[in-house]
């Protein structure tokens, strides 16, 4: 009698650890790459205070007008993230606890070689000769002791025909799927 009850509650765990689910792209324009790495194992209190620290690249194939308006998305979009997870924004009169530090790049001014060499990973997303690849990397950093704590990439085509609400939902997608890793 026990083995039939049992049987059951057995078949449901199995099948319910057989379950996955994943991510659709319905073009491979679409498609995203992400590679992380958590260096210490350090993590911040909720109500801690973060900066920003944007990197740039001294030179672009986009014009600085194209290029500020696409950090100022991802600025927006990683300051709502950690916000949202009950972090605090540094002001100016006050310290920051950690700092994040991110780039934008495409790939013909900033191969995944370079990418490799200065932060230590890649995603490893394919080139396509019909799409224009772009790399987003961001870190964190312990400011008391400078010492890095976690750092990320995420590559993916270029859309290049997207209006300004299809850009941010593509970069709040990129920047959650890539700080979930974090945040875990």
């Amino acid at each position: 009698m026990k083995k039939i009850a049992l049987l059951p509650l057995i078949l449901i765990t199995l099948l319910s650890a057989c379950v996955e689910t994943s991510k659709e792209y319905p073009s491979k324009d679409s498609q995203i790459a992400l590679s992380s790495v958590r260096d210490l194992p350090i993590t911040f209190p909720k109500g801690s205070t973060f900066a920003l620290s944007p990197k740039y690249l001294e030179e672009m194939s986009i014009s600085e007008e194209e290029n500020k308006k696409v950090y100022h998305i991802y600025a927006n979009t990683i300051i709502d993230d950690f916000l949202a997870q009950g972090y605090k924004l540094a002001g100016v009169e006050h310290k920051a606890d950690f700092y994040v530090g991110f780039g934008l790049a495409l790939v013909s001014d900033f191969t995944d070689a370079q990418m490799n060499e200065k932060l230590g990973l890649s995603p490893g997303l394919a080139n396509n000769k019909g799409n224009t690849k772009g790399s987003f990397v961001i870190y964190v950093d312990e400011a008391k002791e400078e010492r890095r704590v976690w750092r990320g990439s995420a590559q993916g085509y270029v859309q290049k025909d997207a209006d300004d609400e299809a850009r941010k939902s593509r970069a709040t997608y990129v920047v959650t799927l890539l700080l979930a890793q974090y945040h875990k």
